[in-house]
């Protein structure tokens, strides 16, 4: 998924993510993000998602548009 300083928000979404009935093994959760502040980075580092090895995040210099950085995380996905 794309991001872009809204950790407020992306919180949310990891937070519905983890809640969900799915096995863990059975998805992941990719981050692609150019967020400027720190407080994104330690969210995607410390969530319950990370902590387990669902959620990767991959840190992109400020720029991309949310295609471009969606494209890149479809193509680092692991999962079925």
């Amino acid at each position: 998924m794309p991001s872009h300083d809204r950790p407020l928000r992306l919180l949310w979404l990891l937070n519905a993510l983890a809640s969900q009935t799915l096995p863990r093994n059975d998805f992941e959760v990719i981050v692609c993000h150019d967020s400027r502040g720190n407080e994104t980075e330690a969210l995607l580092r410390e969530h319950r998602l990370a902590q387990d090895g669902t959620l990767r995040q991959i840190k992109l210099e400020p720029g991309p548009g949310p295609a471009v950085k969606r494209n890149l995380g479809w193509g680092q996905a692991r999962a079925r």
